[in-house]
C-alpha cells in the first residue's frame, strides 16, 4: 500500500478511514507542541492529550465492537497490532534519549532518565510520575520522557478495555448501560480526586478512563438500531461540528497550567472532540478544515511528532545556560517535524506494511524490552557517574537534606495539605519573649535554618510557609497557589491578629509575583499592630540548576576547580526584580534585605560559601542549602531593633 495509512492499525479497513480524524489529530498534536514550545502563547494546549484520548477510544471501540459482533475478535491479534503500531517509534525515541543523556546529563538526572526509559518501555510512566510528584520534584524540563505519561494511560486502557467489553458482551445483552456506568464512575472519581489529590487525578488511569470510554459510548450510540435509523440533517451535523470546534478552541483559550484539571474542565475538549466525531466526515468543519491535506499530513505524523518534540526541547534546555529563545524553539519544532516525517517514512511505514506474525511481534517486544533493561541498569548503577569528570562525580555524590531543616509537611506545607496541618508545627509564641513570624513560599522556608541560628537566641522564629504561596494578602492579585494558599493566607491573617508578633518577615520567589501587591499585606500587618516588617528579596537563581551550570563551565573551560563566583547561567531577571522590590519597600517604609547584593558582584554570584565541595549555595536552581542559608543570614542586618518608621 503506497499511500499514507491511517494512524491506528485498527483502522486498516479502508472504509473505516476518515481523513478528518487525522486532521483532528493534527489539532491535538499542534496544541501540545505549541504548549510545550511556547507555553505563554498556548496556555491550554495540554488539552491536546485529551483530544487524543477520545479519538483513541473511538477508533479502538469501533474495531473491537465490529470484531465482537462478527465473533472474530482475537486478543493476541489485537495486542500484536498495538505492538506493531506503538513499539517501533517508541523504541527509537527511548534509545535516542539514552544516547543524548549519556553526554548531557549528570549522574542523578541520567539515573532518573534510565528509570523513565524502563517505565516508558513498560508503559507505566504515568504511575512512576504520579509516585514522583511533589513540590520539590525536579522541574518538567529536566525530564525528557515526561510526555510518555499519556502513552502509559492509553496502553493500560488498551490492555483492560477489550477484556471489559468482552465480559460485558458475555454478561449483558446491552453493552451501553455497563459502559455508561463505568464512564460516569471514572468521571466522578476524576472530579473528586481533583479536590483530594491533583497528581492522582492527572496521572491515574482510573480518573482518565472516561475520556477514552466516551469514544466507546459514541460508537455504541451511532450503531444503536434506533439512532442509526435517524439520519442527522446537514444542519445538525454542521452545528455539531461548529460547536465541537468551538469547545476545543475555548479550552485552549480559557485553560492554563493553573486551572483545576482534568475534572469538570475536561468536559470542554472531550465533549468537543466527541461532537466532531459524531458530526461525521461530511460536516462543514470536518470536510473543509479537518480534511485539509496539510492537516491530514500532520495528523499522520502526530504520533512520532508527539514523541520527538519534548525530548528535543528538554535536551536543548538541559544543554543551555539560559532559557531557550523563541527562534531556537521554532527551530526545534521544525526539527521535530522533520524527525517525525523520517520516523514515519523509514521506521513506522516499513514495519506497518509487514504482515502480522509471531516473528515480527517477538522482535519488536525483544527490542523494547532490551532498551528498557538498559534503562533499568543505568538506574541501578546510579547514572554511571564514572563517565563524568572526577570533580563532577564528587559534586553529584553530595546529598543535601533540605526537607528536615525546612520542616516540610509541618511548618512548610505542600500540595494535598491544608492550613490545619500547621498544628503539627511546634513553633509557638513564648510568653515574655519577642517572636518573629516568617511567611511565604519555599524561598521563605529555606531562610529558616539561617534565621534560627542567627537570631534564635534573641527572638523566637516562627515559620508558617507553604509551597507556591506568596505572602500577598490581596486575593485578586495573588493568581497562583489555589485553595491551599487561600487557606494559608487566611490562617496568617488570623494568627497575626491573635498573637501580635513584633516582627514579620516576608519572603518568596518574587520572580513569579508582583511586588507592588505587597501594599495590602503591609497595611493589614500594620493594622494588626506589627511593629517591624522585613522583606527579603530573591536569591540568585541559576538556569536549570547550579550544579548543571558548574558542569557546563567545566565543559567550556576544562578547568577542574569550581569557581568561587560565576556568572554563567545566572537568571538576569533577578536583578530587575530585586531593584523593583527595593523601590516598593522604600515606598512602603519597610525594611528590605537584598540577598543578591550580599552574594554577588561584577564577577558573578557565589557558587559556594566555603572551600569544600559540599558548600554549594543552592541544591537546585535557587533553593539555598542549609549551610548557605546560615551563611546568607549571617550577612543580614539585625532584624531585631527599631520598628519601621
Amino acid at each position: 500500500m503506497s499511500e499514507p495509512r491511517p494512524y491506528l492499525s485498527e483502522a486498516d479497513i479502508p472504509e473505516s478511514y476518515r481523513a478528518d480524524i487525522d486532521g483532528l489529530r493534527a489539532i491535538a498534536v499542534l496544541a501540545v507542541v505549541g504548549f510545550h514550545a511556547f507555553p505563554g502563547r498556548i496556555q491550554g494546549g495540554f488539552v491536546g492529550v485529551d483530544i487524543f484520548f477520545v479519538i483513541s477510544g473511538f477508533l479502538i471501540s469501533k474495531f473491537i465492537f465490529k470484531a465482537l459482533d462478527q465473533k472474530s475478535f482475537n486478543f493476541i491479534d489485537f495486542y500484536s497490532r498495538r505492538v506493531r503500531r506503538l513499539f517501533p517509534a517508541l523504541s527509537l525515541i527511548l534509545l535516542s534519549c539514552l544516547v543524548a543523556g549519556w553526554f548531557l546529563e549528570l549522574p542523578k538526572e541520567y539515573a532518573q532518565l534510565g528509570k523513565h526509559v524502563s517505565t516508558g518501555a513498560a508503559f507505566v510512566s504515568n504511575l512512576t510520575l504520579w509516585q514522583e510528584a511533589g513540590y520539590f520534584d525536579p522541574v518538567s524540563h529536566s525530564k525528557p520522557l515526561l510526555h510518555l505519561w499519556s502513552l502509559g494511560i492509553e496502553e493500560q486502557f488498551y490492555i483492560f478495555y477489550p477484556l471489559v467489553l468482552y465480559l460485558i458482551g458475555h454478561l449483558s445483552k446491552a453493552r451501553g448501560r455497563p459502559l455508561l456506568l463505568l464512564t460516569l464512575a471514572s468521571f466522578v472519581l476524576s472530579v473528586f480526586q481533583i479536590g483530594a489529590d491533583t497528581s492522582a487525578a492527572f496521572y491515574s488511569p482510573l480518573t482518565r478512563f472516561w475520556e477514552l470510554s466516551v469514544g466507546g459510548l459514541l460508537v455504541l450510540a451511532q450503531s444503536h438500531h434506533d439512532l442509526a435509523k435517524c439520519s442527522l440533517s446537514r444542519l445538525v451535523k454542521n452545528s455539531m461540528s461548529i460547536i465541537g470546534l468551538a469547545a476545543i478552541v475555548l479550552s485552549l483559550v480559557l485553560l492554563s497550567p493553573n486551572s483545576v484539571f482534568p475534572g469538570w474542565w475536561a468536559i470542554l475538549p472531550v465533549g468537543g472532540t466527541a461532537a466532531l466525531l459524531w458530526a461525521g466526515s461530511d460536516a462543514i468543519i470536518n470536510k473543509h478544515l479537518l480534511s485539509h491535506r496539510a492537516l491530514v499530513l500532520v495528523g499522520l505524523l502526530s504520533y512520532p511528532l508527539y514523541l520527538w518534540h519534548w525530548p528535543l526541547l528538554t535536551f536543548a534546555q538541559i544543554d543551555a545556560s539560559e532559557p531557550l529563545s523563541r527562534s531556537i524553539r521554532v527551530a526545534i519544532v521544525l526539527i521535530s517535524m522533520v524527525a517525525a516525517w523520517v520516523t514515519y517514512k523509514y521506521v513506522e511505514q516499513p514495519i506497518r506494511r509487514r504482515q502480522l506474525s509471531v516473528g515480527l511481534t517477538t522482535t519488536l517486544l525483544t527490542a523494547i524490552a532490551s532498551i528498557g533493561l538498559a534503562g533499568l541498569i543505568i538506574y541501578l548503577l546510579q547514572g554511571i557517574p564514572s563517565r563524568m569528570p572526577p570533580i563532577i562525580q564528587q559534586l553529584s555524590a553530595i546529598e543535601f537534606d533540605h526537607s528536615i531543616q525546612t520542616r516540610v509537611g509541618t511548618c512548610f506545607l505542600v500540595d494535598g495539605q491544608t492550613a490545619q496541618d500547621f498544628s503539627k508545627c511546634n513553633d509557638n509564641p513564648v510568653e515574655g519573649r519577642q517572636f518573629a513570624l516568617l511567611i511565604g513560599d519555599s524561598h521563605a522556608s529555606h531562610l529558616y535554618p539561617g534565621l534560627r541560628k542567627r537570631f534564635g537566641e534573641k527572638v523566637n522564629i516562627i515559620q508558617r510557609t507553604a509551597g507556591g504561596c506568596p505572602p500577598i494578602f490581596d486575593v485578586e492579585s495573588r493568581s497562583m497557589g489555589g485553595r491551599l494558599c487561600d487557606e494559608v493566607i487566611q490562617y496568617a491573617k488570623r494568627w497575626v491578629s491573635q498573637n501580635k508578633p513584633q516582627i514579620v518577615i516576608l519572603s518568596a520567589n518574587w520572580l513569579f509575583y508582583e511586588s507592588r501587591d505587597l501594599s495590602q499585606t503591609v497595611a493589614s500587618l500594620r493594622s494588626s499592630g506589627v511593629e517591624k516588617i522585613v522583606v527579603v528579596g530573591p536569591v540568585p537563581q541559576w538556569h536549570d540548576s547550579l550544579l548543571k551550570q558548574i558542569y557546563r563551565h567545566y565543559r567550556e573551560s576544562q578547568q577542574p576547580a569550581v569557581p568561587r563566583k560565576m556568572s554563567l547561567g545566572l537568571n538576569p531577571q533577578v536583578v530587575q526584580v530585586d531593584e523593583q522590590i527595593a523601590m516598593t519597600a522604600a515606598s512602603l517604609s519597610i525594611d528590605y534585605i537584598s540577598p543578591r547584593q550580599l552574594l554577588c558582584d561584577e564577577q558573578g554570584c557565589l557558587t559556594r560559601y566555603g572551600e569544600s565541595l559540599d558548600t554549594l549555595m543552592t541544591w537546585d536552581y535557587g533553593h539555598l542549602t542549609n549551610g548557605a542559608s546560615q551563611y546568607l543570614v549571617s550577612k543580614f542586618a539585625d532584624i531585631v531593633g527599631q520598628p519601621n518608621q
